[in-house]
């Protein structure tokens, strides 16, 4: 969770939660350091993560977090991401290192930074750029973004024979006032506003929170759709409370061989390697930006 705050305090997180007797271990992630910056005004922000293990005997949770980026002479961006891994961590512990800077090398991106760095006339009088133009910037930024980090998953699972190893997503990019979503699976972003009260003894009355999410899950009828014209199939697993969950067309056949063949709960993710050809995306969904 990122928010911004008057002052300087920031908060690198990382915690897992749970209790005092998990309190001293961390979850793995990156948080970008303090950085000197020449951009008025100095964008501060406070960030925070927390993660539960539960019975998992391994934690594969990841995070990012780039509160600071210099685009052009005069702005900055911000990037904050989440992954929560399955079958093992290898998807969610890659793509964490990866994420953030194959958004800054996307095509989308450097057409924002062009955008934002573009000479204004007179030059005194600079103009903020439509902002029209800066959400279809940061959306392609994104797609870009998760289609080129899952392609190299993708390859690093291929190198290591890792089938199924697969991660959901849901990461912020903020540029321009903007705040741009994207996820995948059942990750979730919730967008909590401060409603003021002035004359409150806190400044302020209450907190609503605004959803921005919606989960990809096998039996949505649009992912159900897909699935099932690429080959694959969606079955609902007694032993998991009949949940719906995406299985191969070659799931017979593997594990009729003796393999261990998976399925997964959701129907976007990086990685998943051995599903990609049967409707697994990771193409994210992008709600408007905030």
């Amino acid at each position: 969770m990122a928010s911004r705050r008057s002052g300087s305090e920031e908060d690198p997180g990382g915690r897992r939660g749970g209790g005092a007797a998990a309190a001293a271990v961390l979850v793995e992630g990156y948080v970008e350091g303090d950085q000197e910056s020449s951009f008025p005004p100095p964008a501060d922000w406070v960030v925070q993560f927390c993660s539960e293990i539960g019975g998992r005997p391994r934690q594969e949770d990841r995070f990012y977090s780039r509160p600071r980026i210099p685009v052009g002479d005069h702005d900055e961006a911000s990037f904050f991401g989440v992954w929560d891994g399955t079958v093992n961590p290898h998807a969610s512990d890659f793509v964490h290192t990866r994420c953030c800077e194959h958004h800054l090398q996307s095509r989308g991106f450097q057409a924002y930074a062009d955008l934002v760095s573009s000479p204004s006339s007179p030059p005194q009088t600079p103009s903020p750029p439509p902002m029209i133009e800066v959400a279809r910037c940061l959306s392609d930024a994104c797609r870009d973004g998760y289609a080129a980090t899952d392609a190299e998953v993708i390859e690093s699972c291929r190198q290591l024979a890792n089938h199924y190893s697969s991660t959901t997503s849901v990461s912020a990019l903020i540029a321009s006032n903007l705040l741009t979503v994207a996820h995948l699976g059942d990750s979730r972003a919730m967008l909590l506003i401060e409603t003021n009260a002035p004359g409150t003894r806190s400044g302020w009355q209450s907190v609503r929170g605004v959803q921005l999410t919606k989960d990809h899950k096998p039996d949505d009828p649009e992912e159900r759709r897909r699935i099932e014209a690429s080959g694959g199939s969606i079955q609902l697993l007694h032993h998991h409370n009949m949940k719906p969950f995406i299985r191969g067309g070659d799931f017979d056949r593997r594990k009729a061989s003796g393999e261990r063949v998976m399925q997964l709960q959701y129907s976007r993710a990086f990685g998943g390697k051995d599903l990609k050809p049967y409707g697994f995306l990771a193409g994210p969904s992008i709600p408007p930006g905030a």
